[in-house]
């Protein structure tokens, strides 16, 4: 089965519940190279390693939004 991958290649099932570092930068309109920084401050939803991805599963993205849209930090830690 193939997934509508807008970076035109094709990821298995399940990984359509995860954003990829370069989709999540996209998503935040910020540089791969920030969205890293950012994860190694732990400011960042929780994330996975696989295969040497970094992947962020949407739930986690969502609700780190939704508290961050709520005047809360999200999951940010300072």
């Amino acid at each position: 089965m193939q997934n509508d991958d807008p970076a035109g290649s094709e990821l298995p099932i399940g990984l359509a519940l995860y954003l990829r570092e370069s989709e999540l930068a996209l998503r935040w309109r910020m540089s791969e190279r920030t969205l890293q920084r950012w994860r190694q401050a732990g400011k960042v939803p929780r994330y996975l390693r696989l295969g040497g991805r970094v992947l962020y599963p949407i739930a986690d993205v969502l609700a780190f939004e939704a508290g961050a849209a709520a005047g809360g930090r999200g999951g940010v830690r300072r």
